[in-house]
C-alpha cells in the first residue's frame, strides 16, 4: 500500500512510509522524517502538589490561542509528571538555553517518581507554589483547562497565567540523538 496520494499540480514522491494505515503498532513514518526535520524546541514541564515534585524533559510543546494565550503538551499516559499535574492543575514550562543541555538530560531520564530530579539546581516557586528552574531562559506558568487523550499520549492544554524572560540567549533545539540510550 502506498502512503502517498497524488495532488495535482504537486510533483509525484517516492513514498518513506512502509505501514499499513491504522493498523495497531504501525508507524506512518517509520523514517521519521518529522523528527529530523521539523525544528521543536527542547523544554522541561515541572508541576507540584504538596510534597510531590515532578519534571520532564519535552520537545511536543506548542502555542494553541493566543487569546486567551494557551499551550499545549504531550504526555505519555504512564509519566508520573502528567499524574502530579492532573492533581495540582498546574504545570510550569520552561524554555532551555543552549547552554543547559545536561538539565535536559537530567529530566529527560527516569522518573521524578523515582529520583528528585530537582537535586542540585536552583529553583524558585511561582505564587501558585510550583517549581521554576532558575536557569530556563524563560517559562509560562500555566493552569490546565483541558485534557485529551491522543493516541498513545494526553495532551494537556493550560492557560498562561504567568510569565517570565529569566535571560537572553539562544533557545535549545532537539536532537534525537542528544536523548537516546
Amino acid at each position: 500500500m502506498s502512503c502517498a496520494r497524488r495532488v495535482r499540480g504537486v510533483p509525484q514522491i517516492r513514498p518513506t512510509c512502509q505501514g499499513t494505515w491504522g493498523k495497531e503498532g504501525t508507524t506512518l513514518m517509520p523514517e521519521d522524517v518529522e523528527a529530523r526535520t521539523f525544528p521543536k524546541g527542547v523544554y522541561v514541564i515541572t508541576s507540584q502538589w504538596g510534597d510531590r515534585r515532578a519534571g520532564m524533559t519535552a520537545a511536543w510543546v506548542t502555542r494553541v490561542s493566543a487569546a486567551p494565550a494557551m499551550m499545549v503538551v504531550a504526555f505519555h499516559r504512564g509519566s508520573y509528571t502528567r499524574e502530579v499535574i492532573g492533581e495540582s492543575g498546574w504545570f510550569v514550562i520552561h524554555a532551555l538555553p543552549e547552554s543547559e543541555l545536561e538539565l535536559a538530560r537530567c529530566f529527560g531520564r527516569g522518573s521524578s517518581r523515582s529520583r528528585d530530579k530537582f537535586a542540585g539546581f536552583d529553583v524558585a516557586a511561582t505564587s501558585h507554589g510550583q517549581p521554576v528552574l532558575t536557569k530556563a531562559m524563560a517559562f509560562l506558568e500555566c493552569q490546565v483547562v483541558r485534557s485529551e487523550d491522543v493516541g498513545d499520549h494526553q495532551l494537556i492544554v493550560g492557560e498562561v497565567v504567568n510569565q517570565a524572560e529569566l535571560r537572553a540567549g539562544e533557545p535549545l533545539r532537539y536532537r534525537e540523538d542528544w536523548f537516546s540510550p
